[in-house]
């Protein structure tokens, strides 16, 4: 009986979806100037297409992930099955059996042909566009609005009043310095930009679109700050960071969890108690409530204290599509929540779910020298702070991490049922 051929995982020719609405077969193109891409009004791509290309290139990344996985795991395969019959391995190539071979070389043409697609659907260039386009205040997509309403409840003011007709800014009194990390930024224009909160702003992305005001960098392969994190002066370290529909474009569960892992430390810390802190009771100048807790920031005259900029900072804006969170196999409000927790982010200062976005402002307070006798990070998560302050890290798994063989927050069903999706946070 003859055995029944497998179906390729993805074929070469794949189903996709041009802009023009119309399914295909084959590679899907996206070209710049062709269609209603040169139609539109000053550059700006019609919101139909823009969540179609913003659509089929995450559709493909994950695709090109899963492939990409799928060929590593079957060449180790083959070097264990050469390993046994004694077959020769060579660092140009492998003698293995046909089979194994083959499904290689499908693999291998499945993410050529993935490859293929992204880059003539103009790559990271056009997706991009698509997000600027969609995050146009005409549209009312700029994330940045919402963070800004939330600082202003908070108590948070602008500390530059706006000068609208010259479109600068004009000092006014300053009571503490706000810096910003914005991670995948697209514009210096959007409304943490205008706003005057903020007394510095970094702008990073992985292609940027405005290299004068916005950095190119890979978050996972920033720096880690090499001085001391209580210095109010340090732009190494940021009282705000946000990460607004970055974690979701990361292909990999894991890395995603390690790059919001990974934020905590470019965030200045806080002290949030006195209790066994010598350093905190010689300090003359610092008054303590009733109950000895206070929050401080420390800046080159001292520690100071303001409780309503350290009921707010540090903290991380943070910004999901609604169903990586309402409509996920993997990953709840809830269980979101327990990860946050677990990494320091222990107050939830904001939050909002409408039927495409999810939003969060959490307050970080990781507590130093065991100030805080409530709070511990969890030792797998101080670990890998530890290995992050130890070595350059690129969002890699460490050899370290792996030995010990099991993770705190695993890739585990928590919601389910059917006609949901596959998203996933892992620690």
């Amino acid at each position: 009986m003859a055995k029944k051929k497998k179906t390729p995982l993805f074929s070469s020719k794949a189903k996709s979806v041009s802009i023009t609405g119309k399914t295909t077969f084959g590679n899907a193109k996206i070209t710049k100037g062709q269609g209603s891409l040169a139609t539109s009004p000053a550059g700006m791509l019609p919101s139909k297409h823009t969540r179609r290309i913003i659509r089929t290139h995450h559709t493909l990344l994950k695709q090109q992930a899963i492939i990409q996985k799928d060929i590593e795991k079957e060449i180790a395969q083959i070097k264990r099955n050469n390993q046994t019959n004694g077959a020769n391995i060579t660092k140009h190539a492998l003698e293995v059996p046909t089979l194994t071979s083959e499904k290689l070389t499908e693999l291998q043409n499945s993410l050529e042909s993935i490859n293929k697609q992204i880059e003539e659907n103009g790559g990271i260039e056009i997706y991009q566009k698509a997000s600027i386009s969609g995050q146009d205040n005409s549209r009312g997509g700029d994330t940045s609005k919402l963070l800004i309403e939330w600082l202003q409840e908070l108590g948070i003011t602008a500390h530059k009043k706006p000068k609208k007709e010259q479109g600068t800014t004009e000092d006014v009194k300053n009571p503490r310095k706000i810096s910003l990390l914005e991670v995948g930024s697209l514009s210096a224009k959007n409304a943490c930009s205008t706003s005057g909160i903020f007394d510095y702003i970094e702008r990073i992305d992985l292609n940027s679109q405005d290299p004068k005001y916005i950095k190119q960098q890979d978050f996972m392969q920033r720096p880690l700050p090499k001085k001391s994190a209580l210095v109010d002066e340090n732009t190494e370290v940021f009282d705000l960071i946000s990460l607004s529909l970055v974690v979701n474009y990361v292909s990999d569960p894991q890395t995603r969890g390690r790059m919001l892992l990974r934020s905590t430390e470019f965030l200045k810390k806080r002290i949030i108690s006195r209790k066994n802190s010598k350093a905190l009771q010689n300090k003359s100048h610092i008054k303590f409530n009733d109950t000895g807790d206070i929050s401080t920031q420390y800046t080159e005259k001292g520690l100071v204290n303001d409780s309503k900029y350290d009921e707010v900072f540090p903290c991380l804006f943070f910004v999901l599509p609604a169903p990586c969170v309402t409509n996920s196999r993997y990953l709840t409000e809830d269980h979101l929540t327990e990860i946050m927790h677990s990494i320091g982010y222990t107050k939830l200062l904001k939050h909002k779910v409408t039927n495409k976005l999810a939003y969060w402002l959490w307050s970080f307070g990781e507590p130093l020298d065991g100030a805080n006798e409530n709070f511990r990070l969890s030792p797998y998560v101080q670990k890998e702070l530890n290995i992050m302050k130890n070595q350059s890290f690129n969002g890699a798994p460490s050899n370290d991490t792996e030995k010990q063989g099991k993770k705190l927050f695993p890739k585990k069903e928590v919601n389910p049922g059917g006609g949901k999706n596959n998203f996933a946070i892992t620690l």
